[in-house]
């Protein structure tokens, strides 16, 4: 898919794995929306549409990225969003809980609530990081301000987000965003 970095190994060095990925000529999201501030939320939901094309067709062939953030979407020259590293994604599997699988499925402040609990990998999780990337695209800054790990999961698995009132939307686009980033 054009939205999505490709791989182009995967091995072992000195017991270190290692992913070897086409560079693409660009700024990540994350330094692109420091230079550049918020974006009106027409402009976030088109680049949001970008990465979510890309996550539905891995999602299609059965994988969870686990780890959407803007940090792991790259604008190329063209001023397309990519999605890059799935060092950590896993495979759609069977419902239940799965501790081991959950080990560093995620990063604090994106981690879903289905991540936080140990489940197994599905697309809510990916569903719920990407809306907490587009409320940061909205906000010009990080949706949570949680520098303390334990902290942040305990809010994922227990508080239910709310927007702060710096994001200026309509209705149905903070419908669709807090469905998103519901705790359920």
């Amino acid at each position: 898919h054009p939205g999505i970095v490709p791989v182009y190994e995967a091995d072992i060095q000195d017991r270190q794995p290692y992913l070897v990925f086409e560079y693409v000529a660009g700024s990540t999201l994350e330094q692109w929306l420091k230079q550049r501030g918020k974006l009106e939320a027409k402009d976030a939901v088109a680049l949001m549409m970008e990465v979510l094309d890309a996550v539905a067709v891995a999602h299609g062939a059965g994988v969870i990225h686990r780890d959407l953030k803007p940090s792991n979407i790259i604008m190329d020259a063209a001023g397309r969003a990519r999605l890059m590293d799935f060092g950590i994604a896993a495979r759609i599997q069977g419902a239940g809980k799965n501790p081991v699988d959950s080990l560093g499925a995620g990063t604090v402040g994106y981690l879903s609530p289905e991540a936080a609990n140990g489940e197994a990998p599905s697309p809510s999780m990916d569903i719920y990081s990407a809306g907490v990337v587009l409320a940061e695209l909205m906000l010009g800054h990080a949706l949570y301000g949680d520098q303390e790990a334990a902290r942040s999961v305990y809010r994922v698995l227990h508080e239910q987000v709310e927007l702060p009132q710096g994001v200026s939307i309509d209705d149905s686009l903070r419908s669709i965003l807090m469905r998103a980033l519901a705790r359920d």
